[in-house]
């Protein structure tokens, strides 16, 4: 059987081959060395657990960039944001890499590199691959998704825009031969590369997940009841009916009992099973204008209302074992508070430039019993609630989001640390009010309901800062003594229990 992640030479190779390249596209495209670090770390965590056999490094390359380009698209569409702090509680865990960040600073504080942030994605992006990553436009049509009649297009009004921009009579990019302005790009670029802790954080998430994998492994296909396993029936009827040949005392025993495992059905049951213990991590938040719970699916285009509202969300991975069972339903009831779900549709269902993703936000969700292990990257749901973001919240949310998007190195951990205690018992007291419904549905159309109460454990924000404080603390030591280490486990932080 194929494995589920690449090993680890596979990734060390791709990253040292090709971060860099997938960092400087992302971070022309987002503009942000903060954001093209997430995107560079999403795409390599994208290929560990992919399984394209690449024919050779230029179409690992390919395939790099397209997931790079359409994550960039994700983001711009998004208003969700990722907090890394609410998921790992260690803001800025990793080596420091001051080449790189200085680099990327000095390209953005380049008179090319704002006239070039001032353009439109899609120019910027094509200008990238073009004059740097030097794809012809035929190449970069195929990347993109368009024709290349689009991209020829494009890039003779970039170099127009960019003329005027800078302040010179004709184009500063020429569409042949050299100039000032490409070498200068291109010299600004070649000083760009993946930062050290993006390697990091890939790979001690591959470490972490193999970890998982070998202790949570979950099944994929339903337990065989004896009657949806008719050859080994017939083959156990079989040497019953050989050994009454010779016994014949004891025929009479043996058809009876194969009798009974032909008629045989097993009870209907399930059981919540796996994901509950890493329940609470996978964090997103996100500010909204209006009250995001008046019209859930529509919030979005709501007008602001003078009162800002915060959802918090967190990843809801949880699974069902069962024998006969055809889907489950989970249904969420409490106050400002329901799932949210993300789909990828098909590619031939949407064009270039659209959104990929469909967003619903529900109090239920239904799952094939044989489809919860699907593709994290195609569909997830996340259980999220929702408040007015005011007082102490308002101002240290405000706070940390300026610094995470300013210029400083350093964050300042005790403040989002701070942010992290606030958040999770919000969250935590908003979610056990509410009532987690799980309903089995079986192959003979009957159901199954079971209520459960999600409670976070006693002293859940030390829990949480002790879990910081230990990834800090390795993180220190990787850098000082780089070499393999094991990961350090998630502790638990909520409980779900049956309460009917």
């Amino acid at each position: 059987m194929q494995p589920t992640l690449r090993q680890d030479d596979f990734m060390e190779r791709a990253m040292r081959t090709w971060g860099s390249t997938v960092y400087r596209l992302a971070l022309n495209q987002t503009q942000s060395p903060h954001d093209a670090e997430d995107i560079c770390q999403d795409v390599f965590l994208r290929l560990l657990k992919d399984a394209t056999a690449f024919k050779d490094d230029e179409h690992l390359k390919a395939w790099l960039l397209c997931v790079a380009i359409n994550r960039c698209r994700d983001l711009h569409r998004s208003a969700w944001k990722r907090r890394a702090e609410l998921t790992d509680a260690v803001p800025d865990a990793g080596r420091e890499d001051p080449r790189s960040d200085d680099a990327a600073r000095a390209l953005q504080d380049s008179e090319l590199g704002r006239a070039l942030g001032r353009l439109p994605d899609k120019m910027r992006l094509i200008v990238h691959l073009h004059y740097y990553e030097g794809f012809s436009t035929e190449e970069i049509a195929r990347l993109v998704h368009c024709a290349p009649a689009t991209v020829r297009s494009r890039l003779s009004r970039a170099r127009t825009q960019l003329g005027k921009m800078l302040g010179k009579g004709g184009h500063p990019l020429k569409r042949t031969g050299q100039s000032p302005e490409q070498d200068q790009y291109r010299a600004l670029m070649d000083d760009i590369e993946m930062p050290g802790r993006v390697h990091d954080r890939v790979m001690r998430e591959a470490h972490r997940l193999r970890t998982a994998e070998a202790v949570h492994a979950k099944p994929t296909r339903r337990p065989r009841t004896c009657n949806q396993s008719g050859y080994r029936t017939r083959r156990f009827v079989t040497a019953v009916i050989a050994a009454a040949c010779v016994l014949a005392l004891a025929s009479g025993v043996a058809f009876a009992i194969s009798q009974q495992l032909d008629n045989a059905t097993a009870k209907n049951s399930f059981a919540l099973d796996a994901g509950t213990d890493d329940f609470g991590y996978g964090g997103f938040t996100k500010v909204w204008r209006s009250d995001p719970e008046i019209d859930p699916n529509n919030a979005d285009n709501a007008p602001d209302s003078g009162q800002r509202y915060l959802s918090v969300a967190h990843l809801f991975d949880l699974s069902c074992t069962g024998t006969n069972v055809a889907s489950l339903t989970y249904t969420v009831e409490g106050d400002r508070v329901l799932f949210y779900t993300n789909a990828r549709m098909p590619e031939f269902s949407y064009q270039e430039g659209d959104d990929p993703y469909t967003e619903d936000r529900t109090t239920s969700f239904t799952v094939n019993y044989d489809e919860q292990n699907a593709n994290k990257t195609e569909i997830w749901h996340a259980l999220r609630v929702s408040f007015p973001l005011e007082g102490e919240v308002a101002e240290l949310y405000d706070a940390t989001t300026g610094e995470f998007y300013g210029d400083r190195r350093k964050w300042d951990v005790n403040m989002h640390e701070n942010l992290n205690a606030l958040l999770i018992r919000k969250y935590a007291d908003m979610i056990a009010q509410a009532r987690l419904k799980v309903t089995a549905t079986y192959d003979d159309g009957t159901t199954e309901t079971k209520t459960y109460v999600i409670t976070p454990v006693d002293n859940l924000e030390e829990t949480l800062r002790a879990y910081g404080e230990a990834l800090r603390a390795q993180a220190a030591e990787e850098e000082a003594n780089p070499g393999p280490t094991e990961p350090i486990a998630r502790p638990q932080l909520f409980r779900f229990t049956q309460i009917d």
